[in-house]
């Protein structure tokens, strides 16, 4: 209780009330292509805002190459986020990779390199970017890793973060006419431009618990499915140091500060001492007495 009430008292000093932007769409590029190499450059992108997260989404179809590395004119900084392979068509791969990017793109001419030459192989996929999410490491606290899922089964999302940018990256094994977003969720990219793809997007108010992102449009077998969730920039508050305890907190704009809805987070592999101990304030109950408030969780550098 001693810990608590400390944690309370910093809480107090350091809320912060300023909203900042809920996250969205700030460019995109897509490209749709058969041939061969080792190398495959994408249109350009461009984008207007500072500290966008920059997704690149890359299906390689009936080949046996994966993505090697990404590069590209601005010297981003790029990881992987996900890697799939269709267990029920082919040897379609799926991937994805992101790269922060402090201020905006003129025209980044973005480059895949893949881990042995294509031959005859066909590429489809998009380049996205998203502003006013958490940067530089933009996915919310339960999305460390992408959500991936493989054959006929839709992607769900639960969530911590208030106003996150949803994403549902799918791929067919036919359609008789393009995917259409589910009820409740939108393009990214215009329709008629993939064949058998779809990638939709959502925004949501609060916190989600096993939310479904559905489909429309006639198709044949879901093959795989990536899913992303972007943090809102003050969805989580701010991170804030305690240089005397060396404790941190994140402060969620629009929250209470009552013990309630008090929970403690600790970094996954490190004790809970104080010198490693976080809090986050959430708008639900805290467990009921004597049970579990840990949850993993990785902050940024």
């Amino acid at each position: 209780m001693k810990l608590i009430g400390r944690l309370l008292a910093l809480i107090g000093l350091l809320w912060a009330h300023a909203a900042l932007a809920t996250p969205a769409l700030d460019g995109t590029t897509a490209f749709t292509t058969c041939g061969s190499g080792s190398t495959l450059v994408l249109p350009p992108l461009t984008t207007t805002q500072f500290h966008d997260a920059i997704i690149v989404s890359a299906v390689v179809g009936f080949g046996n190459a994966w993505v090697y590395s990404i590069s590209d004119t601005a010297g981003l900084t790029w990881q992987r986020r996900a890697q799939l392979q269709s267990d029920s068509v082919g040897l379609d791969h799926d991937e994805e990779w992101f790269a922060p990017a402090a201020g905006p793109l003129n025209n980044d001419q973005i480059t895949i390199t893949f881990t042995v030459p294509v031959g005859a192989g066909c590429f489809k996929g998009l380049a996205y970017a998203v502003s006013g999410a958490q940067w530089p490491w933009p996915f919310d606290p339960l999305w460390n890793q992408a959500k991936t899922v493989l054959d006929a089964t839709t992607l769900t999302y639960t969530t911590l973060g208030t106003d996150d940018l949803l994403v549902a990256n799918y791929t067919f094994n036919s359609c008789s006419g393009d995917p259409t977003p589910g009820v409740g969720w939108s393009y990214i990219q215009n329709a008629g431009f993939f064949s058998n793809k779809l990638y939709q997007q959502k925004t949501v108010a609060g916190a989600q618990i096993n939310l479904n992102s559905p489909f429309g449009g006639s198709c044949g077998t879901l093959q795989m499915g990536i899913g992303e969730a972007f943090a809102a920039s003050d969805g989580l508050g701010s991170l804030v140091g305690n240089p005397k305890d060396i404790q941190y907190i994140i402060l969620q704009t629009g929250m209470g500060m009552s013990k309630d809805n008090l929970y403690v987070i600790v970094e996954p592999g490190i004790s809970m001492s104080k010198d490693t101990l976080y809090a986050i304030t959430l708008p639900t109950a805290a467990p009921a007495a004597g049970g579990a408030a840990v949850l993993p969780h990785i902050f940024p550098p």
